[in-house]
């Protein structure tokens, strides 16, 4: 019997990203679609772009019929949090 393959998830960050973003994420999307069998997502992880780095995401991911691509966008005051270097938090992760 074979095991299916596991669920995979691919986090791409993104600062001002727009003229470069399309064609990788279909390439990820055109790779992961022929090779890969398990359930896959693609998650943009937008950090305060001024561009139009979510609108080419939005984009795509309407265009896309492979996986799954997703835009998520952070606060700023959660990134320069982390520009202070690691710090733990209450559960005790980094």
């Amino acid at each position: 019997m074979r095991v299916p393959d596991p669920s995979l998830l691919l986090l791409i960050p993104a600062y001002n990203e727009e003229a470069r973003i399309e064609p990788v994420l279909r390439e990820y999307a055109t790779f992961f679609g022929k090779h890969y069998s398990g359930k896959f997502q693609l998650v943009v992880v937008l950090n305060g772009c001024r561009d139009n780095t979510l609108g080419v995401v939005q984009t795509v991911a309407r265009e896309i019929s492979v996986g799954e691509l997703a835009g998520f966008s952070r606060a700023h005051r959660q990134r320069r949090r982390t520009h202070r270097g690691p710090q733990t938090g209450r559960s005790g992760w980094l």
